[in-house]
């Protein structure tokens, strides 16, 4: 199925109403509870994904993780957060321009 479509489908809506039921609708980069929607981390199961396959961002979130990594934007998603969480987020930013962020070791350290 095409991803638009799929978006589009009872399928997606049931499960989005689903994965709600379950988890707080709430953005994981701001805590927002306006407009918030499912990125797709992977998709590896895109048409039967689980859980944490999904993160909720709220729109404007959303839109800037698919603009700072238009093309991998789903193994960045963790390090979006990372950089969003972090109290010098603007200045991070600003400092990357248009380049992809990288994470210091040290924060991808399990």
């Amino acid at each position: 199925m095409q991803y638009r479509a799929y978006l589009g489908s009872k399928k997606w809506k049931r499960k989005r109403r689903r994965y709600f039921s379950r988890h707080h609708r709430a953005c994981a980069a701001c805590g927002s509870e306006v407009a918030v929607t499912l990125h797709h981390m992977t998709y590896e199961r895109f048409g039967d994904e689980r859980d944490e396959d999904l993160l909720p961002l709220c729109r404007m979130h959303h839109d800037l993780l698919h603009r700072l990594y238009p093309r991998t934007c789903p193994e960045n998603s963790l390090l979006f957060l990372f950089v969003y969480q972090t109290p010098d987020a603007a200045a991070l930013l600003t400092l990357a321009g248009t380049s992809p962020i990288r994470a210091p070791e040290s924060a991808l350290a399990g």
